[in-house]
């Protein structure tokens, strides 16, 4: 039988009975310090800075995941999930890629999952990303219906003083129509801020 999440182990904010208007927020890239940056750092601990930054991404997918698939969704259809500055682009491929393992394993594994995960994934994950082309590319593609830009100004992953310049590139043949919801319309849905 298919795993189900277990709430007790979940983060505090999910802890809930009813999950109605409940936002979990992740920040990926949390462990990266500055220090390499100022030469207080040997290479090889910031290389294994520069893995725990990335890997904590790939963490923060599967977490993801695992709610999707443990049926916490389908229990808590209002609860709302964002990886913030994870990128954009992993959360169709994610879509396709979990659609195409749950239509094939889902009867032998006893899957209770009412429909596919990218119906989820378009539902109740969100994703933030700064620079990420690929990702606003996918934008109409099951699981990226919900990517946020953002500036993270003044960290060292801004793209500011060239935010802008940055933008048209990301945004190139995109409509204005198309980039609302990307810079403004999905933060004021997850955020219920409509």
């Amino acid at each position: 039988a298919a795993a189900r999440f277990d709430l007790d182990q979940a983060p505090p904010k999910v802890r809930c009975s009813k999950c109605d208007d409940v936002l979990y927020r992740q920040h990926d890239g949390r462990f990266l310090t500055r220090d390499i940056a100022h030469g207080r750092e040997t290479v090889a601990r910031a290389m294994e800075k520069l893995d725990e930054a990335l890997l904590e991404g790939w963490r923060g997918y599967a977490r993801g995941v695992r709610l999707i698939v443990g049926g916490v969704f389908d229990r808590f259809p209002d609860l709302k999930i964002a990886s913030i500055e994870s990128g954009g682009g992993w959360m169709s491929w994610l879509a396709e890629y979990n659609d195409r393992t749950w239509e094939k394993q889902r009867y032998w594994t006893n899957s209770q999952l009412k429909n596919p995960p990218s119906y989820y994934m378009d539902r109740n994950v969100w994703g933030s990303f700064i620079q990420d082309r690929n990702g606003i590319l996918n934008r109409d593609r099951p699981g990226g219906k919900n990517i946020m830009w953002s500036s993270d100004y003044p960290h060292s992953e801004t793209t500011w003083p060239e935010s802008i310049k940055m933008m048209d590139w990301q945004f190139e043949g995109v409509s204005e129509e198309e980039m609302r919801p990307i810079v403004r319309d999905n933060a004021r849905r997850f955020y219920g801020l409509d």
